[in-house]
This record gives structure tokens, sequence and C-alpha cells, in this order.
């Protein structure tokens, strides 16, 4: 049995891909901040309290960009692909 085909997952694949570029992706990258005394110093996105795990886990739950962006308010969609960038560069 094969798994039924995600139109979101598709749409992340073409999001990372497009992040090979160097200059592009350490551009995202500096949107990822750690500071000790916030978030038990995890990573997280431009210095808010919202950490890089918390989209990446909305994100493998089968939430799209815009249902991290309508939950996440202050959050814009380079946030989204810097957390992704963040992950592969792990």
């Amino acid at each position: 049995m094969h798994p039924t085909p995600n139109p979101a997952a598709n749409l992340l694949c073409e999001k990372s891909r497009a992040v090979h570029n160097g200059t592009m992706q350490t551009d995202l990258l500096s949107r990822i901040t750690i500071e000790p005394g916030k978030m038990g110093g995890r990573p997280c996105s431009r210095g808010m309290r919202i950490r890089v795990m918390d989209i990446l886990e909305n994100l493998a739950g089968g939430a799209t960009r815009a249902d991290i962006l309508e939950g996440f308010p202050y959050l814009e969609d380079e946030d989204i692909s810097a957390c992704l960038a963040y992950a592969k560069a792990q």
C-alpha cells in the first residue's frame, strides 16, 4: 500500500529545494536565534518565543504554511523557510 501524496509535503520539498543557494540560506538562517535565557536556549524564530521545533512539528503534522501563519500571526513566510533551512543544516 502506497501513502497518499500530501500536497503540503510537496510544497515543503519545493521550498526546501529553493533554499539551496548559499546566500539565501545564510539570510534565512540569520532569522534563527538561540538565547540561553529564552525557551531553554532552544532555537527560535527572530528572537520570539516561537521555537523552530514548534514550526517543524506543525509542518510534520500536516499544517500548511497558511495554517501556521494564521496560528502564529507574528511569523512571516520566510521564518518558516528559515526553520526548514535550519533543520536541513543540522
